[in-house]
């Protein structure tokens, strides 16, 4: 019977076996500031497993491709460097054992000191999570730094500590993934470009902020950000080939058809798909499980699976809603949903004008994106209420970590009118504010204007929302969030 050659595939995936090197096209590129991050996760000498988890389109595998040249550069033999690129059809069935034992077989290395195994793209294999581990477990010298655009999925009985049915598996959370997986893992969560990366990549600080750091054109600056929110949240458009080359349509849908939907319960990928695109075109609006089961014909446990695979996918975020009193619903039914990738909705049907309700909704979605990576993203809620027979909204509330009063309120001026009409425009949050007293002044963010004031007994400060995303990326990667 023919048998696959995983020779070839090794030797491609592996050119410093032969260059010493990694590819010159990502040797040039600019290395994002996690990279730092991943090296000390690395160095860290805990012995687990080394996870780096985010969206497709992030750049995982760019980074992971500058880490390898890291060890080069230290001196690590390049026989002992293996990467395995796992979503190849040579992979299809096969266990991470096999697959890693025929990639050393190839590097032909001694092995002396120990493997780094490389494994990317790992969320295509069933069970990728137990079998790392276990392999980590067999083989203590080695360091195996795993990439997956989707969130690990582990038994509820297990050092996850997630409460459920017994033998019950359930993705971890972002936050849990971020203090150690379950255990399993050292972790990174990897956010799309962040809006101060834009800036960097683009080369456009010197030409929106002075020599003291100081913002000097608001008006580039807010050009800048409609071109971010359009198309810079991918890796490939701003680190790599020139945008026009790239088809951003199928980056945003690839964490939607990938081939590992089918490994996480997912039989109907076109249905899932439908459901996605329908929450990136109304990105940062609130949704129900009644209206989206409705609106699809599908049962709400079903829309719930899609919902919880969308999450763990880093496609979407759910932000839950807060009652008048900033207390959370016992039921959660309602929910506002973001984009992870503020990009992917202009990705998927097209830009529009600064002036349109969809860009003031892809801003808000901005706001979030930065969040990703923070321990604040698990914070962040959004309030809504009803009055007799009106509806009230504060766009974001964030709460402290063990409950109580609200740190403060975010709300969203697109269209710049609340500085001159807070009474109008502001009534919902100063209404939510004269109820739950914020412990630190809240914020207005705004498309062009700064300042502040106080409305009533509240002072609130007004930010432009692209000098925020600024800022909360900036403070990211001083490592500073």
């Amino acid at each position: 019977m023919l048998e696959f050659d995983q020779t070839q595939g090794s030797v491609r995936d592996n050119p410093w076996w032969r260059t010493g090197a990694i590819d010159d096209r990502v040797r040039r590129l600019t290395s994002r500031p996690f990279l730092g991050e991943l090296e000390e996760l690395l160095q860290s000498g805990n012995d687990l497993p080394v996870l780096v988890a985010g969206p497709s389109g992030a750049g995982k595998s760019i980074l992971l491709a500058q880490l390898i040249q890291k060890l080069l550069s230290k001196g690590v033999p390049a026989g002992q460097i293996i990467r395995t690129s796992l979503d190849l059809p040579s992979h299809t069935g096969r266990d991470l054992e096999s697959i890693v034992a025929a990639a050393i077989a190839a590097a032909a290395s001694s092995g002396r000191g120990g493997y780094f195994i490389f494994l990317d793209g790992v969320e295509v294999i069933k069970g990728w999570e137990e079998q790392i581990s276990a392999m980590a477990a067999a083989n203590p010298e080695w360091q195996i730094i795993a990439a997956s655009s989707i969130a690990p999925l582990f038994k509820a009985s297990s050092k996850s500590g997630k409460a459920g049915k017994s033998g019950e598996k359930k993705h971890l959370s972002a936050r849990d993934v971020e203090k150690a997986s379950g255990g399993f893992f050292s972790s990174l969560i990897l956010p799309p470009i962040t809006f101060a990366e834009f800036i960097q990549f683009q080369n456009l600080r010197t030409k929106v902020f002075d020599a003291y750091g100081k913002l000097s054109d608001m008006d580039a600056l807010n050009a800048a950000f409609l071109d971010y929110i359009e198309w810079g949240g991918f890796a490939e458009t701003v680190m790599g080939s020139s945008r026009s080359q790239i088809d951003m349509a199928a980056l945003a849908g690839a964490g939607v058809y990938k081939g590992s939907a089918g490994i996480y319960g997912i039989g109907d990928v076109g249905e899932l798909s439908r459901i996605y695109a329908y929450l990136a075109q109304g990105t940062a609006h609130e949704f129900s499980m009644e209206g989206l089961a409705n609106r699809f014909g599908i049962a709400k446990n079903t829309i719930r699976k899609y919902l919880d695979h969308l999450e763990a996918s880093y496609l979407i975020r759910r932000v839950w809603r807060l009652d008048e009193n900033a207390k959370e619903f016992s039921r959660q039914t309602r929910f506002k949903v973001y984009l992870i990738n503020p990009s992917h909705r202009a990705a998927l049907f097209g830009a529009v004008g600064p002036s349109a309700e969809a860009t003031a909704r892809t801003s808000e979605t901005a706001v979030i994106s930065q969040f990703v990576h923070t321990k604040s993203i698990s914070r962040l809620f959004y309030a809504g209420w009803k009055s007799g027979a009106s509806e009230h909204r504060v766009a974001l509330v964030e709460m402290p970590a063990g409950g109580g009063r609200p740190v403060k309120c975010i709300e969203i001026d697109w269209s710049d009118r609340a500085l001159a009409l807070p009474q109008k425009i502001l009534a919902d949050m100063t209404t939510f504010m004269d109820a739950t007293n914020p412990t630190t002044p809240s914020k207005v963010l705004t498309r062009t204007i700064p300042g502040k004031r106080f409305v009533g007994e509240h002072e609130i400060g007004f930010l432009p929302i692209a000098v925020w995303c600024w800022a909360i990326g900036k403070a990211l990667a001083d490592r500073a969030v």
